[in-house]
């Protein structure tokens, strides 16, 4: 379905109901391009799906239901594409999948109880590599993850073994100065000091924040990071200030 107001783009809209091409499902989460230009597709409700795109619309290339060996959990909650072009796959209760470019089939990371190197939570929320390329998995209720490519274990930062202030991860960020921030669920907006493995905290109790549900961290040109809140619109934070 095509729709255009006067003096804008047209744009193209696809859905499960659209007339011609179709993907697989309304309840999309994340969208990630990978090097390619193949556009990664998770849903809540279907899986993953890989679409090429065309001046003709979008050509499915891939489909995985989480109905197979594959992946197994249908509902998608975030994407990410490393520097070495593997995908990484956040589900909402069933840890992480890797596809990697050199391999046809997914691994899974996971939460095992009793393993202190497993996954700290099934509920996966965001992946960041930063620029010394370690990989970090945030988590709603297990904290903040270090991912160790040698062995495949995770180093975990939660409540109760370090000073992270909130396990509801729900956003990361690193900025062009190096500086890693967090947001948190009830736990405001955190700087993260990996060297010395300290967490600064910002919230509506010693900052202006507007709350302390953050979704969203992003710094602009000018050195302003910018911070969008659950119910409180949009934090202007300068540390020139």
């Amino acid at each position: 379905m095509k729709m255009r107001r006067q003096g804008a783009p047209e744009i193209d809209h696809f859905s499960a109901h659209s007339g011609g091409f179709r993907i697989n499902s309304n309840f999309i989460l994340s969208l990630v391009f990978d090097r390619k230009g193949m556009l990664w597709v998770g849903t809540e409700d279907a899986g993953l799906a890989c679409y090429s795109v065309g001046a003709d619309g979008l050509h499915l290339h891939f489909q995985d239901t989480g109905e197979n060996r594959g992946l197994q959990h249908k509902s998608i909650w975030t994407l990410f594409v490393d520097r070495t072009e593997n995908l990484w796959i956040g589900t909402f209760a069933g840890g992480v999948y890797m596809l990697s470019r050199y391999a046809n089939y997914f691994k899974h990371f996971k939460n095992y109880p009793g393993n202190q190197q497993s996954l700290s939570s099934n509920a996966v929320s965001g992946f960041l590599e930063d620029s010394k390329g370690r990989m970090w998995v945030a988590t709603d209720g297990g904290g903040l993850n270090l991912f160790n490519r040698q062995s495949g274990a995770f180093k975990r930062y939660t409540t109760k073994n370090s000073e992270i202030k909130s396990d509801a991860i729900l956003t990361l960020y690193e900025d062009n100065n190096g500086a890693f921030w967090l947001g948190a669920w009830r736990g405001g907006l955190l700087l993260f000091d990996r060297e010395n493995e300290f967490f600064k905290q910002y919230t509506t109790q010693n900052s202006n924040l507007g709350s302390n549900n953050v979704f969203g961290v992003c710094r602009d040109r000018s050195g302003v990071l910018w911070v969008c809140a659950y119910g409180a619109g949009l934090s202007y934070f300068d540390e020139s200030r």
